[in-house]
């Protein structure tokens, strides 16, 4: 999904502003996009590139949630596109400052810079809305979507206004500018009009603000209990995250041992995403499993 949006990127640029030295890519310190060549490129954490060589360029990463970087990035008007997570969800569960993505809106239509939402952990209900950045009322000109989006079936889609839909436009004896070999597959998209289905149908949006909520309470308990071990709770909806003085990855292996299953969010988060449909008798055992190793002093 976030291949397809930096070509939109590029070639909106290029066929639409008719400025195809608009070629830079702007993403931020910390953030997770994937793991394809050019993903790679401008994810913000140097260990998922190392030992690839060139990449994809050229890409300018930027301090998250400081729009004065991002002004500066921008204003030249080499950019052709910044993509930014609503939450960065593997850099440590991080959320932006209040009116940091509605700032990076106005910037964008400033600038003629096209604005891509990576969503592909924090949309489809994660965050107890629909999308993450409706928390901000504020929309992109692409979203990306994956992971959530087909219930466990690989499935992945590129969201995009019908404005940012002409720089993926066939040319007239052009070549088709984006193709995939299972795009529309019949099952992946049969799989995700089920997944919108039961979300509305069961309301789980609502369940899953409400069970983060209780969650978050629970892992607040953590940090009053363990001061100094269990620094803060962090997250929206069903992506929460428990950061730690020490090393999340020993807590995590820990409390698998123990029965529940946990992963690391950057280099001091636990972090906890469960199913929509998660009861409250399950939070309560997981946290508890996670009392248990913390008071080994794992992760201290």
């Amino acid at each position: 999904a976030n291949e397809g949006a930096l070509k939109l990127a590029r070639r909106y640029q290029a066929i639409v502003n008719n400025a195809p030295e608009r070629t830079t890519f702007v993403s931020t310190h910390g953030s997770f996009h994937g793991r394809t060549f050019a993903t790679v490129a401008i994810t913000g954490q140097a260990k998922y590139r190392e030992h690839f060589g060139p990449l994809v360029g050229p890409v300018e990463h930027i301090a998250y949630g400081d729009i004065d970087a991002a002004t500066r990035a921008l204003a030249p008007k080499t950019a052709c596109a910044i993509i930014v997570e609503p939450i960065q969800a593997e850099g440590g569960i991080v959320i932006p400052p209040p009116g940091y993505l509605a700032a990076l809106r106005t910037l964008c239509d400033d600038t003629g810079t096209i604005l891509i939402f990576d969503e592909v952990q924090t949309g489809i209900g994660r965050t107890g809305k629909w999308f993450g950045h409706e928390h901000d009322n504020v929309f992109p000109d692409v979203m990306t979507l994956a992971k959530g989006l087909g219930g466990g079936v690989p499935i992945g889609a590129v969201a995009m206004s019908e404005k940012a839909a002409a720089g993926l436009t066939q040319q007239p004896g052009g070549a088709v500018p984006h193709a995939t070999t299972f795009g529309g597959n019949a099952l992946a998209c049969a799989a995700a009009n089920a997944v919108f289905d039961i979300i509305e149908k069961d309301n789980l949006l609502a369940r899953v603000t409400e069970s983060g909520e209780y969650l978050a309470g629970k892992l607040a308990e953590l940090v009053r209990e363990f001061p100094g071990h269990a620094t803060e709770v962090r997250g929206r909806g069903l992506l929460r995250g428990l950061a730690v003085s020490g090393g999340p990855a020993l807590v995590v292996a820990r409390a698998r041992e123990k029965g529940v299953l946990l992963s690391v969010a950057g280099d001091k988060v636990v972090r906890f995403a469960p199913p929509y449909i998660v009861q409250r008798a399950e939070l309560d055992e997981a946290v508890s499993i996670l009392r248990s190793v913390l008071a080994e002093g794992v992760g201290k």
